[in-house]
């Protein structure tokens, strides 16, 4: 096992956070602009200012990266939906017509291709959920059977 702490020997210490380095440098340039006894949301404020104040100068360079940063960190990303579908689907036949029912909908155009895949691949998770779920139904009545067995014997 491994040694036990004490007064001379002690864990090594991990450092500061790189957010703490990273502040640390930001008040650092702030104190141009602020009093010494600059809190860290004071300096992060000036900091966001200044970032905001390059972002809306067409004339800056990186005008166009410093908007898309800012975007990027006040709102969450918006995420790809896929449009509605509809097509002919009996979800009561075998999956391996349930995936012919897909297929043709793809064909005919009534659905994109990208969409008939995903279809198709939540058929076959379905396939493998059931298949999991009768295995341990099967494999719970097998042991009951067993300890039945095992309590008549004994």
């Amino acid at each position: 096992m491994g040694k036990q702490f004490s007064k001379d020997y002690q864990p090594t210490k991990r450092g500061r956070s790189f957010k703490s380095k990273l502040m640390e440098a930001i008040k650092k340039e702030c104190l141009n602009d602020c009093d010494d006894s600059t809190s860290d949301k004071t300096a992060e404020e000036k900091f966001l200012s200044h970032v905001a104040k390059r972002a809306f100068n067409p004339d800056d360079p990186a005008s166009g990266t410093l908007i898309k940063e800012l975007l990027a960190k006040s709102y969450a990303s918006i995420k790809p939906t896929l449009e509605k579908v509809e097509f002919e689907f009996d979800a009561t036949k075998p999956a391996h017509e349930q995936s012919t029912q897909i297929l043709q909908a793809a064909a005919n155009g009534d659905i994109p291709p990208d969409v008939a895949t995903i279809f198709i691949q939540a058929v076959k998770s379905n396939i493998d959920i059931e298949e999991s779920t009768e295995l341990k139904e099967r494999i719970e009545k097998l042991e009951k059977l067993l300890d039945e067995r095992a309590g008549q014997e004994a």
